[in-house]
């Protein structure tokens, strides 16, 4: 009787203990998030990738997923939303959307994308015109990548132009990730991993963690890129460039033999936009 008396104050403290841990975390989740805002919300399952022996990868045809909350349809071709016909139709004008994340929208529902707000656009600027604008946007694509996919897509879908996503950080990726790298994802861990970068405190911890430790390799990504704004040489960046010229020249090769044009688009940074950097 006396043994089970003398638990009680070991209970009670102990759940007094886990219920001040709790508070404390839900405390610093609340005050994390009022102050840095909530971290993006992550659905599961997300985006996911096949190999392809010209492309090195592609977006794994027929899924329906997410991209962090935006949902995601990739038809049978690895284009980002529905089927289209080999041949436009009379009066259809037709462009095939090319570049990395940006133009394939991540953390974005298809309509407001660049590509479907191209086509949004071009429509109401001629009126009595239908345009079709297809998304074939691939995340951690660059435009040596892209110059291998292309013409795939132009066999397939016969476009009448293609529009070139270009990105800074296509100077520095100008090689390619193992596919498991960038997108064949373990769905049982992935799983967990997307609840926990729901969280305002763990992903403070993952930050804190990778700034003692010194393995923040986004900062070094940024220096490149700043570099490449500026027109600072280096010669790591001189060979991507020659790599990305004649990507572009394939590309354009490629487009006219299949009597289409080709567009190139600057996609800024976020600090240009702002009017925090200048391109040189």
């Amino acid at each position: 009787m006396s043994e089970h008396r003398s638990r009680r104050p070991i209970l009670g403290t102990a759940t007094l203990l886990v219920f001040s841990i709790l508070t404390g975390l839900v405390i610093v989740e609340l005050s994390l998030r009022l102050i840095f805002g909530a971290p993006p919300v992550w659905r599961y399952p997300q985006e996911q990738y096949v190999e392809d022996a010209e492309s090195d990868y592609l977006l794994r045809p027929l899924q329906d997923s997410y991209t962090m909350d935006a949902s995601v349809h990739v038809n049978s071709r690895s284009i980002r939303g529905d089927e289209y016909a080999p041949k436009p139709e009379p009066g259809v004008v037709r462009i095939i959307a090319m570049g990395d994340s940006q133009t394939f929208g991540m953390g974005l529902e298809l309509n407001e994308t660049w590509p479907k707000q191209l086509e949004v656009a071009l429509s109401k600027a001629r009126p009595g015109t239908r345009f079709e604008v297809l998304n074939a946007g691939l995340p951690a694509s660059s435009t040596v990548h892209q110059a291998r996919r292309l013409p795939a897509l132009l066999a397939a879908y016969k476009p009448h132009c293609v529009a070139v996503g270009v990105y800074v950080n296509d100077v520095i990726q100008t090689k390619h990730l193992p596919p498991f790298q960038v997108g064949l994802r373990d769905e049982e861990n992935s799983r967990w991993k997307y609840l926990a970068k729901r969280s305002a405190t763990l992903q403070a911890l993952v930050r804190l963690v990778h700034g003692l430790l010194g393995t923040t390799p986004d900062l070094e990504v940024a220096s490149h890129e700043v570099a490449v704004l500026r027109g600072v040489r280096r010669q790591s960046t001189d060979s991507s460039w020659r790599e990305v010229d004649r990507a572009i020249a394939d590309m354009r090769r490629a487009a006219e033999n299949h009597g289409a044009c080709l567009v190139l688009m600057a996609m800024p940074r976020l600090d240009q936009v702002l009017g925090q950097e200048r391109a040189r």
